[in-house]
């Protein structure tokens, strides 16, 4: 019976409960340069990939925005409407297909969030400038919702006709600019050179 009041002595000092003055943040102190390399980089791949997949499901938000236009491209009455707004349509999903997952394509955003340096000058022409043209097609597409939604009969249109192309480029743009905003490789480097000292 002394055996185990020894042994049982024994694991209650080995044993330790975490105190307050702990933090989780201690697992970092122990890693070295190569770990906390790895463990950085395998962040960063992770973050990659989630990008990547969000943007293949976000493709399917002017895809299928697509469809009502396909039907009433064929109406004289709305085939203007229709073919401007089918091009923002392919427009907005070139650019999310196109362009890596945080930049939105628009200098000033891209300045505001953390790609602006990804966005640099390596893109073609029509990468640079196809999201400012698709900016003033949507702003057009929409001063036509809001003049046809001022007269009495509106005749052909469809409430929100003109504004959807609009609404899915608006969502584009934010969900890259919210993309763009996480960057654990920029942030964690940061942190590791700033906590070495250097």
């Amino acid at each position: 019976m002394a055996s185990h009041g020894n042994s049982t002595a024994r694991l209650r000092r080995t044993f330790q409960y975490p105190n307050d003055d702990s933090d989780d943040d201690s697992q970092f102190d122990a890693m070295d340069e190569q770990e906390q390399e790895a463990y950085i980089e395998r962040l960063a791949a992770e973050n990659k990939a989630r990008d990547v997949a969000f943007t293949t499901y976000l493709l399917a938000f002017p895809v299928v925005s697509t469809l009502p236009y396909l039907l009433s491209i064929f109406r004289p009455a709305t085939m203007m409407i229709s073919i401007l707004a089918l091009t923002s349509l392919a427009s907005t999903a070139y650019l999310l297909r196109v362009l890596p997952p945080a930049v939105t394509g628009l200098a000033p955003i891209d300045a505001w969030s953390s790609s602006g340096v990804l966005a640099g000058g390596l893109r073609s022409p029509i990468d640079t400038h196809l999201p400012y043209l698709n900016t003033g097609l949507v702003i057009m597409l929409g001063l036509m919702e809001l003049v046809a939604s001022m007269k009495p009969t509106t005749g052909p249109f469809w409430f929100g006709m003109g504004y959807l192309p609009g609404i899915v480029f608006g969502v584009v743009t934010l969900s890259k600019f919210l993309m763009a905003g996480v960057d654990p490789e920029k942030e964690l480097t940061g942190l590791r050179y700033e906590y070495r000292g250097a």
